[in-house]
């Protein structure tokens, strides 16, 4: 594997801004297509050579002097200086590099990774320039004194050699098939090729709207009073329902339990009693607009193709994480919004190929645990999540005649897999937190536990062999391998090396004598605070994270082996991509194939994706 350029070219540029029209109020991609932006100054490291240029005409000269076919874009946060580089002067380069993204995977995602606290961390003093910034707040290029302007790009050129600073301490801890990824996801944003129909996004906003609004007519009550959890109760009190409560876990008060994860409240969506449906409905309504804001967001996005926002390893496991006030990751599947996943397209000429790798989380957690009756069912094509409520309820089950009996299955294999206690899977099926939603009585849910565990000790077995080896390695700062990951404790906190050469960090790893109600006294502080590592825990983030690095390798083959192909976006365990309409079907075999191919590290592990052909963002 090489990277294709001989010379990187660091970036930053700096723009206008005020107290309305800035950053911190507007997502980014409306801030950089807004009609008020102005690039101001524009500063460029190559070689050795910082090169600066104040107003958009010499930005345009000094970067169209750059032979970009052969250079690599690099800047911290270079979705931000590369979609304006591409929007506004038509920059396209042979590579992208980001500090901001070399650094989450070095150092993790519980610390500040600015351009400023980054070179500190390597010693050196940033961001000296910094007042240079606040001084121009809210003024035009043509308002500036000349001492203004100087400043300002004297600041800009301070950011541009401090990102090839900070470039050449991150780069011996990235490998270049993560350097591949990264430049992948900035290209999603900088270099978008997805289409939005916008008539499916005012038909999804629309449907909302009527829906809110016949919810209100029915139940004849205004948004106020339904938002108001106090007046909320008082009316289903008047319906001859006692409303539930619960302990909050912020005041340690009794509260209502009006949230839409409270089981008592959601279980009332099925009530004998028409009006008290509606009720809940309309409550949880009144607290919900994300469709219409996403709805109205996307829409603005029409007339040019959309920049997909992926903030690269924004989880703990590496798995990327949405934002930009869109989230792509996170668009609904069906029902409520659907519309808005639909209104992605692909351009005139193309379609898209959506494949999606088949439960590996399932798979890749028996792999690892070598659950080889498991990996024989998952090898042979047969519905693992059936054989699972077969083995349960001791009676043949499957997908067609006994779909409850099967979402029970699937809930096992996901939920207990990870070490779920009965009342966590109890509460899981009640919520219909994977599938829909299933009540059970809790003796019945802890002896199917117990028959799925008896079933499945390979996997149980995993989860205390991962676990003993996590608390040896932290406690003890030394290194203990364990298959395919390397448990490592050091005095900044607790690494799992992954087989890729990247690697999960825990800051802070400490045994604690409070009693955790999973059995642990291993904890970590990160940026949410105290967090107890649990057996299950560590598992799950160790599947996750390998089923991140498999799906990242899979990404990056697709662009080594298939001509014309553009990674569009990805979602979780699914890549969408862009290829020539007239070739689809060759390109979603070849696609298939490589999604269901493991890296060289996984041998053996049975992997299996479904692979769809569509003009929309829609799986058939």
């Amino acid at each position: 594997m090489s990277l294709p350029f001989d010379q990187i070219a660091f970036v930053d540029m700096e723009t206008f801004f005020d107290s309305e029209y800035t950053l911190k109020k507007m997502a980014m991609t409306e801030y950089i297509r807004d009609a008020r932006f102005e690039a101001q100054t524009c500063a460029v490291r190559l070689g050795r050579r910082t090169m600066k240029a104040v107003g958009s005409g010499d930005i345009r000269t000094m970067l169209g002097d750059i032979d970009w076919s052969r250079t690599a874009f690099c800047a911290h946060h270079a979705q931000f200086d590369g979609l304006i580089a591409t929007h506004h002067f038509g920059v396209y380069p042979a590579f992208w590099l980001d500090t901001l993204s070399m650094a989450r995977v070095v150092y993790g995602v519980d610390s500040s990774h600015a351009l400023g606290p980054l070179c500190e961390r390597f010693g050196r003093k940033g961001k000296v320039h910094g007042q240079a910034l606040k001084d121009v707040q809210g003024i035009r290029l043509v308002d500036m004194s000349y001492r203004q302007s100087a400043n300002l790009s004297e600041y800009n050129g301070d950011d541009a050699e401090d990102a090839a600073f900070a470039f050449e301490k991150l780069r011996p801890f990235v490998t270049e098939e993560e350097l591949r990824v990264i430049d992948m996801t900035v290209r999603m944003y900088a270099e978008p090729v997805l289409v939005i129909d916008e008539e499916r996004v005012q038909r999804a906003y629309a449907d909302e709207c009527e829906r809110k609004a016949k919810l209100l007519e029915t139940v004849a009550l205004p948004m106020t009073e339904l938002s108001s959890s106090d007046k909320f109760a008082e009316h289903l009190k008047a319906l001859g329902v006692e409303p539930p409560t619960k302990i909050s876990l912020r005041t340690q008060k009794r509260t209502w339990a009006f949230s839409k994860q409270d089981i008592e409240f959601k279980a009332l969506l099925a009530h004998s009693d028409d009006r008290v449906r509606n009720l809940i409905e309309a409550r949880l309504m009144s607290k919900s607009t994300l469709v219409e804001t996403r709805a109205k967001t996307i829409a603005g996005r029409a007339g040019f193709p959309t920049p997909i926002y992926l903030k690269y390893w924004g989880a703990r496991t590496g798995r990327w994480s949405g934002g930009d006030g869109a989230n792509y990751q996170n668009l609904p599947k069906k029902g409520i919004g659907f519309e808005l996943r639909r209104s992605l397209c692909a351009p005139p000429g193309t379609t898209l190929v959506i494949s999606d790798a088949s439960q590996i989380e399932a798979r890749m957690l028996a792999w690892a645990a070598g659950q080889q009756d498991v990996l024989d069912a998952f090898a042979s094509g047969n519905d693992v999540y059936a054989l699972d409520a077969t083995n349960m309820y001791g009676r043949a089950i499957n997908k067609d005649d006994n779909p409850n009996e099967r979402q029970v299955g699937k809930t096992f294999r996901l939920g207990a897999g990870y070490g779920a206690s009965g009342r966590k899977i109890n509460y899981m099926m009640k919520i219909g937190a994977i599938g829909p939603a299933i009540v059970q009585p809790s003796e019945e849910t802890e002896q199917l536990i117990a028959a799925w565990r008896a079933a499945n000790s390979a996997i149980v077995r995993y989860w205390n062999e991962a676990y003993d080896s996590a608390v040896t390695a932290f406690m003890n700062r030394q290194q203990v391998p364990f298959g395919v990951v390397c448990f490592e404790g050091t005095a900044r906190g607790g690494y799992i090396h992954l087989p890729n050469n990247t690697w999960l960090f825990y800051p802070g790893v400490h045994w604690t004598n409070t009693d955790c109600t999973r059995g642990s006294g291993m904890a970590y502080v990160g940026r949410k605070g105290t967090t107890n590592f649990w057996r299950g825990l560590v598992v799950e983030n160790i599947i996750q994270a390998l089923a991140r690095a498999g799906l990242a390798h899979q990404l990056v083959q697709m662009e080594d082996e298939l001509d014309e192909i553009r990674i569009a976006t990805t979602s979780h365990d699914e890549a969408i991509t862009v290829v020539p309409e007239a070739e689809s079907e060759a390109y979603a075999r070849e696609i298939n194939r490589i999604m269901s191919t493991p890296p060289e590290w996984a041998r053996g592990l049975p992997l299996s994706a479904e692979t769809h052909i569509s003009p929309i963002y829609e799986k058939h």
